[in-house]
């Protein structure tokens, strides 16, 4: 993880504006200040001027070099020097911004000679501070202190002078990684800063001191003044306080693990970016983007981001920003196993924090070069830069920097197979982390220990480790943390066949995984899961033989008592058997005695009905002709009817008719077949039911046909299986109520035709499933008299066939009609 201290070039502009402004009130101050200028050469209109320029620096450096220019021109023609000097000063602040380190220094220190012996002690102050910057900026810190120091020295009679020279000199240690001295001078700056109504200087204080106490892993000291310069008037009017408050707080949310807080926080500085050039605040953006997807395994997103940033920092040659990029970029190739590209980056940011003489930021490329080295297996080299990180972090009593080199130098031990010595170092490294309160590093050394524990099979120590963390996150939760202690805890449980506990943790592993940005921990998840999965299956294979090996033993004690019962045991099974074939038998007979009784049923019901038809269809006959005639013979009489007495004799006729109607019907059971029995083809014969029907199928039902492979034959009475056919196509139109179709099949086995008759209507009650194929049974209101499916079956049984139903409510019903082959 990176500590990115850098110079930021638009903070210089703290230094020249009391007060940054945006909008109409910005606006209304440079109005009133041109309306101020007048032709008069005198030393107003010099002050007016360097006012404007003051107020364009933070958005149009080149109106402001145009207002500098003239305050310089009459400041040399009425000889005033102040005036000189503070024009020279912003002319070289203009080429500072612009790049053009040589030309600035010229200008400052003309302006440094111009203002010595004058009777504005403060104003070399001003200058000596622009000149400490230029040194700054340029990562050389040794003369940017001894400038800073000078601006002290001459700013002591003006507080707002000195307040911007303290702040900057603690910034400047703040890079130098020389943190007591950095939090005297802020700490200074904020005490004088608090009496000014002005609070973008207190704003910018507060800012470097979050910054320090996340350098110092103080988190709660850092969230706290990051809430202050939220309730600064500056943060809401100051696109830069509010670009480096997002910057810093992202900063905070990646150390502590805070992935997607971290992202959120720095995309939305870059944000800010759109109308504003920071370019220094830009790329600071850019690599602290690129460290959070490098430690949540996006390389590619990581890669872009950083390369991004080394593009921006060519034309401004820092050379602590490139080393940061290259340190950064570094991990992403060590992650990516790219290591020969490590290890060429890596080298590089060494060789600029070496000549910065940032022993910091160099100890923490030792160590990376070491973890370069151990992933090929240099054990000698990887020692070598472990040992040379520790000797610099040792020199600054780091014990965060201690701690993490001593846990990635025992994993050189660890490649070896020399566990004690692994944990006996990892321990001191958990040390180390108590004594600074380090909680993350605290959590990351518990579960380090834990694993390796677990990996030895130790595991109620391995318990012990994993536990200490997990009540470490109840009080400081992290998702990234939390997830590889989930994790770990499961994987332990797993391995003492605990399988509640064991998924209780995986559970929570994979939440924490999808609160991240992180595809890597997905996958542990999901490796962890199958692992899961089988020891779970191994477990149960595991009961199942436990369980027959306690029965194969209780049978052994028994085996000598229970001989004879074995054999009076065989025997049961030989007589249990024999009735089991018995009643086989015995159930099939039943079952065809209840067909028979069935067919038998059927036959019954039709000999009584061709005997009731025979008896009384005659009888019934005569009298209908007689209250017919007799209907006709009142309509031609000269009576004159009233309605109500027409609507009796027109309910007389309907009756007859309908009564007529049943009686043709109940004809055909007592009629002889229609034509010869002959040998046809089923399809022929269903196509011509379909074209008897084609008046009756409504536009939005469609009635198909699938030809079969085979020309399929039968044996019967054609007309009467047409009429079939026609009754259950005409019943599958009927049951769709809206739109539909009625699809016909037609196939084969050895001995029979299959013709199945399938729509997607209403289908078929289960209450109406025993009783549809009963003579007057109907569903239909008013149209049907119910003798359809009788019918069919009447004429099945003339053919030998049979006819069954498959029928779900709503989901429509299948027909399947099976005929004997010709």
């Amino acid at each position: 993880m990176i500590s990115f201290s850098k110079k930021h070039t638009a903070t210089l502009l703290l230094l020249t504006v009391s007060l940054f402004r945006y909008g109409q009130a910005q606006n209304a101050k440079i109005d009133s200040l041109l309306s101020a200028i007048s032709n008069k050469a005198d030393t107003l209109n010099v002050q007016t001027l360097n006012a404007l320029v003051f107020e364009y620096w933070n958005y149009d450096i080149e109106q402001a070099f145009y207002y500098t220019e003239r305050a310089l021109l009459l400041s040399k023609n009425i000889e005033y020097k102040k005036g000189i000097a503070v024009s020279l000063t912003n002319m070289g602040l203009y080429h500072f911004l612009k790049g053009e380190y040589d030309q600035a220094m010229t200008y400052y220190k003309e302006s440094i000679e111009i203002l010595e012996g004058t009777i504005y002690p403060s104003y070399p102050s001003y200058t000596l501070s622009r000149i400490a910057n230029l040194y700054r900026d340029q990562s050389q810190f040794d003369s940017a202190i001894v400038y800073y120091k000078k601006a002290i020295q001459y700013s002591s009679s003006d507080n707002i002078v000195l307040a911007s020279a303290q702040r900057h000199l603690g910034s400047a240690y703040l890079e130098m990684e020389i943190y007591d001295s950095a939090k005297h001078h802020l700490m200074q700056s904020i005490e004088i800063e608090k009496s000014y109504t002005n609070t973008t200087f207190l704003a910018a204080s507060y800012l470097e001191l979050s910054k320090l106490f996340i350098e110092l892993n103080s988190f709660d000291s850092s969230s706290l003044y990051l809430e202050k310069v939220k309730q600064t008037e500056a943060f809401k009017e100051i696109v830069e306080i509010q670009i480096r408050h997002a910057l810093y707080s992202g900063e905070l949310e990646l150390i502590q693990g805070y992935f997607s807080n971290a992202i959120d926080q720095i995309k939305g500085s870059l944000e800010l970016f759109d109308d504003y050039k920071f370019e220094d605040l830009r790329i600071r953006s850019l690599v602290l983007l690129g460290d959070i997807y490098t430690e949540i395994g996006e390389y590619d997103g990581a890669l872009d981001n950083l390369l991004k940033a080394e593009s921006l920092n060519r034309p401004l040659e820092n050379p602590n920003v490139e080393g940061q990029i290259n340190y950064t970029l570094g991990y992403v190739y060590y992650y990516q196993n790219n290591i020969q590209k490590a290890k060429e980056v890596s080298e590089k940011a060494e060789k600029l924090f070496d000549q910065l003489g940032l022993s910091r930021s160099k100890a923490r490329t030792h160590n990376l070069l070491g973890l370069i080295n151990l992933q090929t297996k240099d054990y000698t080299n990887a020692e070598s830069y472990f040992n040379l990180a520790m000797e610099l972090y040792q020199k600054q009593n780091y014990k965060k920097g201690i701690a993490s080199v001593l846990f990635n130098k025992s994993y050189i031990y660890l490649d070896q197979g020399q566990n004690e010595r692994v944990l006996e170092i990892q321990l001191q490294a958990l040390r180390l982390e108590k004594e600074i309160n380090n909680v993350p590093g605290i959590i990351i050394s518990n579960n380090a220990i834990g694993k390796i524990l677990l990996d030895i099979e130790k595991y109620d120590e391995a318990e012990k480790y994993l536990l200490l963390s997990d009540r470490l996150l109840q009080e400081n939760p992290s998702p990234s943390y939390e997830e590889d202690t989930n994790l770990f805890l499961a994987e332990l449980y797993s391995a003492k066949k605990d399988y509640k506990k064991a998924y209780k943790y995986l559970k929570q592993s994979k939440a924490n995984s999808d609160s991240l940005y992180s595809y890597n921990s997905l996958e542990r998840s999901l490796q962890l899961n199958a692992i899961n999965d089988l020891e779970k299956k191994e477990l149960e294979i595991q009961s199942l033989d436990n369980e027959r090996k306690t029965k194969d033993f209780e049978l052994a004690l028994k085996e000598n008592q229970l001989s004879l019962q074995r054999l009076l045991i065989i025997l049961c099974g030989l007589v249990l058997l024999f009735f089991a074939f018995f009643s086989y038998f015995l159930l099939k007979t039943i079952r065809q005695l209840r067909n028979t009784q069935r067919e038998l049923i059927k036959a019954e019901k039709r000999a009584s009905l061709g005997i009731l038809v025979a008896g009384l269809g005659h009888e019934i006959n005569n009298p209908l002709n007689f209250i017919r005639g007799g209907v006709e013979g009142l309509r031609m009489s000269d009576r004159d009817w009233t309605n109500d007495e027409k609507k009796l004799l027109n309910g007389i006729e309907t009756g007859v008719s309908r009564t007529s109607e049943i009686l043709k019907l109940l004809n055909q059971f007592q009629r002889e077949n229609s034509g010869k029995v002959k040998r046809f083809n089923i399809y022929d014969t269903i196509k011509a039911s379909i074209k008897d029907l084609i008046r009756e199928i409504p536009d939005q039902v469609k009635v198909e046909i699938d030809s079969p492979k085979n020309d399929l034959f039968v044996r019967g009475y054609e007309n009467d299986l047409r009429q079939l056919f026609c009754e259950l196509i005409i019943n599958g139109i009927e049951s769709i109520e809206k739109e539909g179709s009625v699809s016909i099949s037609i196939s084969s086995n050895d001995n029979s035709c299959i013709v199945q008759i399938s729509d997607d209507g209403s289908g078929i009650k289960s209450e109406n499933k025993a009783v549809i194929e009963n003579p007057f049974f109907t569903t239909k209101e008013g149209s049907s008299k119910g003798f359809g499916l009788y019918l069919v079956d009447y004429i099945l049984n003339d053919h030998h066939g049979s006819i069954s139903f498959n029928s779900k409510k709503d989901r429509g019903t299948t027909v399947t009609v099976t005929l004997p082959k010709a």
